[in-house]
């Protein structure tokens, strides 16, 4: 997968305006783009410092060409290029999406930080993911921690209908999700919920909903988000 990752990278900057620095026109251009890719992966896979890097390219010119890529958004084209052709290869009967969010502590910074009483009431970033069945990321949004769910789970919803098909479709998350108004909205657009009932949300206790036993057991593949997060927060300068 890395591998392929690399071809699309290399594609995609051969074929952007940063073509002529890359594809040798210059006779001083001393790296080749595959080795100055893989060197800039590195670092933002282990998390490591630039100054650490320890490969046949100085650090001062890796972190210059990885500003020129991210000034031209390279990454973010990579990136749905590669969603493009996974979702050619994959073959699902049913698309299933997951939802969750995660928070990143922050005592230092000064742009888009709010305290949240779940998270011991710190600075934090709040990261909203929406995923397939399989855990890969479709739909992020970063923002204060103190804003609530709903924010997030708006933006997913309008995802998710932005790309449905005729093929039968459900969204899962946790009863932190939980509202009539989000399931109206899904019921109405015809994708299926599988969210717990909160118990907060009833006073009569006798009237507490449960989700059937079928979702019950489909409900366990949401841990697949939860390995996601994981995996991001492995991939520290990508969190």
């Amino acid at each position: 997968m890395n591998e392929q990752f690399l071809e699309i990278l290399e594609k995609i900057i051969l074929k952007s305006p940063l073509c002529d620095s890359y594809n040798h026109t210059f006779h001083n251009q001393k790296y080749e783009l595959n080795e100055i890719l893989k060197d800039i992966i590195y670092v933002l896979k282990t998390g490591i410092s630039w100054r650490n890097i320890r490969g046949n390219i100085k650090w001062q010119s890796l972190v210059h060409h990885f500003n020129k890529f991210k000034k031209e958004k390279i990454f973010k084209k990579a990136y749905s290029k590669f969603l493009r052709v996974y979702k050619k290869n994959i073959k699902e009967n049913d698309i299933i999406y997951l939802t969750d969010t995660s928070f990143i502590k922050n005592n230092i910074g000064t742009s888009k930080l709010g305290r949240n009483p779940s998270f011991k009431n710190k600075n934090c970033f709040k990261v909203s993911l929406l995923t397939d069945i399989n855990g890969i990321p479709l739909d992020i949004s970063v923002g204060a921690g103190n804003v609530q769910e709903k924010k997030y789970m708006d933006r997913h919803i309008k995802y998710v209908i932005k790309n449905k098909s005729i093929k039968e479709t459900t969204l899962m998350a946790d009863k932190g999700y939980d509202s009539k108004l989000t399931r109206k909205i899904l019921s109405d657009n015809r994708i299926h919920s599988i969210i717990p009932f909160n118990k907060r949300n009833t006073k009569d206790p006798s009237k507490i909903k449960h989700l059937t036993d079928i979702e019950r057991k489909q409900y366990r593949r949401r841990i697949k988000i939860e390995n996601t997060f994981s995996w991001i927060k492995k991939n520290k300068r990508i969190y």
